[in-house]
C-alpha cells in the first residue's frame, strides 16, 4: 500500500530539473577541483549566515567573501547551472511546504 506522499516524491524524482540536478551533482563530485570550489562556497555561505544571524561585526566581510566565492563559480557554466537549479528547486520546495502547512492548518481548524 502506498504511503502518504509517495506520489509527490515520485513526481519530484521525475522532475527534469531534479534529474538534471543529480546529473550535475554527480559530475561535480567526480571533479575534485569543482567539488572543492563548491564546498568552499558552502562554508563561506554558512559563515555569512551565522554572522548575519548573530549580528556579528564580521558580517560585511563574510558577505563579501561569500559573494566573491559565488561570483567565481558563476564563471563555470556547470556550476552556474547547478546553483541556479538549487535556487529554483529550493523555492519550489518552500512553496510546497507552505501549501502543505496551509492545508493542515485548515484541516485542524475545521476539527
Amino acid at each position: 500500500m502506498p504511503k502518504p506522499g509517495d506520489a509527490l516524491l515520485q513526481t519530484l524524482k521525475n522532475d527534469p530539473r531534479v534529474i538534471r540536478f543529480r546529473e550535475i551533482e554527480a559530475r561535480i563530485e567526480m571533479h575534485p577541483t569543482l567539488h572543492q570550489a563548491y564546498e568552499n562556497l558552502k562554508v563561506a555561505q554558512q559563515k555569512y549566515v551565522r554572522a548575519k544571524a548573530n549580528q556579528s561585526k564580521d558580517n560585511v566581510i563574510l558577505k563579501e567573501n561569500y559573494e566573491s566565492e559565488k561570483a567565481a563559480l558563476m564563471d563555470v557554466p556547470l556550476l552556474n547551472e547547478y546553483l541556479d537549479l538549487i535556487e529554483d528547486l529550493n523555492q519550489d520546495l518552500q512553496w510546497m511546504v507552505q501549501e502543505i502547512e496551509e492545508v493542515l492548518n485548515k484541516d485542524l481548524k475545521e476539527e
